[in-house]
């Protein structure tokens, strides 16, 4: 739960204050506010741990435990160890510091964590920079006032929880970015297959696994997907938070990617490291504008096990979930998850760049041919939780 990798139902919180003694109770957005304050979630379980201690849960003195997480972390790594101690003790003292409203009262840094952004505020933050995400600004206005028509029509035609709502207002944006308008149409169109066999009385389980699962596969990470991810304007301003970017002050941020770009061109891969002087968000930004070669690109047989793996996701396993769901519905839902944990049913599982990334592909492939053979067993998967993304 700490760290975020395990799914439990959106009301777990009510039921433990419920089953436990709530006014001892203890729980916040505790990764986030060790991004606030550290730049990362690294911390997240020793501020943990400085709770539990002020709250003599721990039962050692303060000496022991100094010396303990001493001696565990190195040198260099002691005194913000003890930052983090010291703050958990703090947020148990005085648990409205777990609001962070209570933290910063900066909107736009409160947005970058989610705190204050429901799915219309995402909606709105979405469609504006989209009116000033491309070149040929003269269409901008249009691909921004479509992509909200597009996403306020999906989720018009689906009673889905405002989580939900944000997932899908993210993927089509991402898709637009990716390709364009009618890609992203393509998505919500199988999205909304999916929805109309899916199990209202279990929370849309199968919808909201698509949502996810069919966008990852669709985003293809190549050389054009990349540079957009590492120069979208969210990131770079939620870097600026995380490390405590003063532009006033006259603070910036200078960017040095470490890419590998490959092409394939008449069959020849073409695998370079891109030198100094060119790795940097410039570069990037002029890369990311060039999805007009793709398709030039894809007939030479540029990311084919890619693109394949999409197909077959988007082709073979959601149309075997469509035509075995009203007979086997957990079957058909454990076919969709072919490509997410078995044990963390949102965590996209086929992760990674070409060598690394490949064979978990042909693992989710084979899986699911075995899961479609009579007296297949697989792992039962639990439904997806509803967890904040930001």
């Amino acid at each position: 739960m700490l760290a975020g990798m395990m799914n439990y139902p959106s009301d777990v919180e009510d039921n433990i204050k419920k089953h436990t003694n709530s006014d001892e109770y203890f729980g916040g957005l505790i990764g986030d506010i060790s991004e606030l304050y550290f730049g990362n979630r690294l911390y997240t379980n020793i501020i943990m741990l400085g709770a539990a201690f002020q709250q003599g849960l721990i039962p050692v003195d303060e000496q022991n435990l100094v010396d303990a997480l001493m001696e565990t972390v190195s040198p260099a790594q002691r005194a913000r160890n003890m930052e983090a101690l010291r703050l958990g003790r703090k947020l148990a003292a005085e648990p409205e510091m777990l609001n962070l409203k209570n933290i910063v009262a900066d909107e736009r840094i409160l947005g970058q964590y989610g705190s204050t952004e429901d799915d219309e505020t995402l909606l709105d933050h979405k469609t504006e920079t989209l009116q000033h995400s491309f070149w040929k600004w003269w269409t901008a206005k249009n691909i921004s006032r479509e992509y909200r028509k597009m996403v306020e029509d999906a989720v018009a035609k689906m009673s889905l929880d405002d989580e939900t709502n944000k997932h899908l207002a993210r993927r089509v944006y991402d898709l637009i970015m990716w390709s364009n308008l009618d890609y992203a149409q393509k998505y919500v169109d199988r999205v909304l297959e999916v929805y109309a066999v899916d199990m209202p009385e279990r929370g849309y389980p199968a919808t909201k696994s698509v949502i996810r699962n069919l966008a990852k596969v669709m985003a293809i990470k190549d050389e054009i997907y990349t540079p957009q991810l590492l120069t979208d304007e969210e990131k770079l301003e939620r870097d600026k938070v995380r490390y405590n970017i003063d532009e006033k002050n006259g603070d910036k941020i200078t960017y040095e990617h470490l890419n590998r770009p490959e092409f394939e061109v008449f069959g020849k891969q073409w695998r370079f490291n891109l030198p100094q002087w060119l790795a940097h968000n410039w570069l990037m930004r002029l890369f990311k504008h060039q999805k007009w070669i793709r398709p030039a690109l894809d007939r030479w047989g540029w990311h084919k096990t890619e693109r394949g793996f999409r197909d077959w996701y988007s082709n073979e396993v959601i149309s075997y979930f469509l035509t075995t769901a009203p007979v086997n519905f957990d079957q058909a839902l454990r076919a969709l998850r072919v490509i997410n944990d078995p044990y963390r049913p949102d965590e996209f599982a086929v992760t990674g760049f070409r060598e690394v990334v490949w064979p978990k592909m042909e693992k989710a492939r084979k899986q699911f041919e075995e899961l479609k053979s009579p007296g297949a067993q697989l792992p039962v998967i639990p439904l997806v939780a509803n967890r904040p993304e930001v």
